[in-house]
């Protein structure tokens, strides 16, 4: 299948029912049988699964995050962030984008958008949109926010033996080290877990089905 039947293909696929809940279980570091309340006071952000061809490869990115205090610090995740007043959640994905791992945003196609997913530790609502390039990307990372861009081949997103689990610790801002057992993908020698696979997890199974 080539790049641009790929990409029809995905934008067709956004446009129907999505795998939604049981697709980010399935990759979810916490198994309840009912979804935690969401707070009132609860951050609104978005984030950028961009796709883009190599080497006659189907690409994305990910972001390795700085080293910080925060919940997230040293992360891997997707470019994104905070939904600024006066922009829809869209451009928020892509002008965090261009901001984190510099891309031109007038380059980016968006094709939709993924289901929402809510953060607890950082009471942060996410909504995932998936952009492509018909071209391959020099990456210029924002050098305070990102350690670096990750290239990630979508046969390794689809290859079952990269989903594995172990136990991973919890960034707490307490002396005392929290380790929980949670599912990850193994991708470019990296631990990519929580939100940003069930992201993937969403997106890996919605593919799936475009196999079949």
């Amino acid at each position: 299948m080539s790049f641009s039947e790929l990409i029809n293909k995905i934008y067709i696929k956004l446009g129907e029912e999505l795998p939604g809940k049981s697709a980010h279980n399935i990759m979810s570091p916490y198994k309840r049988t009912t979804p935690k309340e969401i707070k009132e006071d609860t951050n609104i952000s978005a984030v950028l699964l961009l796709l883009y061809p190599k080497n006659n490869r189907v690409f994305f990115a990910l972001i390795e995050r700085s080293d910080y205090k925060g919940v997230h610090g040293g992360q891997i995740s997707f470019p994104g962030g905070r939904n600024e007043v006066g922009e829809s959640l869209k451009e928020t994905a892509v002008r965090e984008a261009e901001e984190e791992i510099g891309v031109k945003k007038e380059d980016i196609q968006v094709l939709g958008e993924l289901t929402d997913v809510y953060i607890s530790a950082s009471n942060f609502v996410v909504t995932p949109f998936v952009g492509f390039l018909d071209y391959t990307p020099h990456f210029e990372p924002e050098k305070r926010e990102v350690k670096q861009v990750l290239e990630v081949a979508l046969d390794d997103l689809m290859d079952e033996q990269n989903v594995k689990t172990k136990k991973i610790e919890i960034k707490t801002y307490d002396k005392n080290k929290l380790y929980i057992e949670a599912p990850y993908f193994s991708l470019n020698n990296k631990v990519v877990w929580g939100a940003t696979a069930v992201i993937l997890s969403e997106f890996k199974e919605m593919l799936k089905d475009i196999d079949e």
